[in-house]
């Protein structure tokens, strides 16, 4: 009976001097650098691997993977894995700087703190970030309207003959002006203030990024042992 999806996850996968060689037809060998790598495969079955790591079973056809790894850059791509032939697959993994993340925050509010795997700071800082852009937005839209006001209570003053025209024009032209410089200050109020937490939030994705000093344990065996090496990343 033919399953629908099959799952398989391999922890350990048998190596020879550290290195995994593809030696019989249709045998599928993954690894990674770093190794201790968790591979998807969505294809004609769903598998779950952890490099360095051999699939005992004849698996043919394309396959979207996603290869992830704690404090490295998910990677994502398509395998074409050919019938009755040796598939040799080796995925280098690119770590996560804090200079990333700080590059991707100066893009977009948030990014930074997403990428290094703050989800929940990232989505505040966005929310944040749209908010301010909206703020902006309006008040910057007040103060047109309160600007076109003022040309127009000063275009009135101007065209006024009488004394009597001039003094009631006078006070509406001085509280024009009023609105108009109070418009002004909110919405650079409002622009300083949307500065400010985006360079805040690029200094977050610099400051708080995760220590790069955290070792990640990688187990595979060696003929009838254990091998446990450890890979840290600066």
């Amino acid at each position: 009976m033919k399953l629908a999806k099959y799952l398989l996850f391999l922890g350990l996968a048998l190596s020879a001097g550290g290195q995994l060689m593809a030696q019989d037809a249709g045998e599928i060998v993954i690894t990674s650098r770093p190794p201790g790598a968790t591979v998807y495969l969505n294809g004609e079955y769903d598998l779950v691997a952890n490099t360095p790591a051999r699939l005992p079973i004849d698996v043919s056809g394309r396959y979207k993977a996603r290869v992830t790894r704690p404090g490295y850059e998910t990677w994502k791509g398509e395998l074409t894995f050919v019938p009755g032939s040796a598939n040799e697959i080796d995925i280098r993994l690119k770590m996560k700087t804090r200079f990333r993340a700080a590059l991707r925050s100066s893009l977009i509010p948030g990014w930074g703190q997403i990428y290094y795997g703050n989800s929940q700071r990232g989505t505040i800082l966005m929310s944040a970030a749209i908010i301010s852009a909206a703020s902006i937005i309006y008040a910057d839209r007040i103060y047109g309207d309160r600007s076109r006001d003022y040309s127009v209570a000063l275009a009135n003053f101007s065209a006024a003959s009488s004394i009597e025209d001039k003094n009631r024009l006078k006070i509406i032209l001085d509280a024009s002006q009023r609105d108009a410089y109070d418009a002004e200050t909110n919405r650079n109020m409002t622009i300083a203030i949307g500065a400010a937490a985006w360079a805040l939030n690029v200094l977050d994705a610099l400051v708080f990024f995760p220590e790069s000093d955290i070792f990640y344990p990688t187990v595979t065996s060696l003929g009838d042992g254990l091998s446990v090496t450890f890979s840290a990343g600066f």
